[in-house]
């Protein structure tokens, strides 16, 4: 059930940056969930382009780093 609600989630997401697409919070959400479905490749360009657009935001770059290790890059 969790992971339908992931995958939802990750929709809406990508909808909304369709129409916002310089949203950093939306961008950092998304490279979340698609971590949490296992999609790290897709995950890793919006964990940096939330860093891009908000390089203040220290939940995105801790996000980032964590997918780098999981991932070995």
């Amino acid at each position: 059930k969790i992971m339908k609600i992931a995958i939802d989630s990750a929709r809406v997401r990508t909808r909304a940056l369709a129409l916002r697409p310089a949203n950093a919070q939306t961008h950092h959400l998304l490279g979340r969930l698609l971590a949490l479905l296992e999609r790290f490749d897709e995950a890793r360009p919006h964990f940096e382009r939330a860093l891009q657009i908000d390089p203040a935001n220290a939940d995105a770059k801790a996000d980032l780093g964590r997918l780098q290790a999981v991932i070995g890059r």
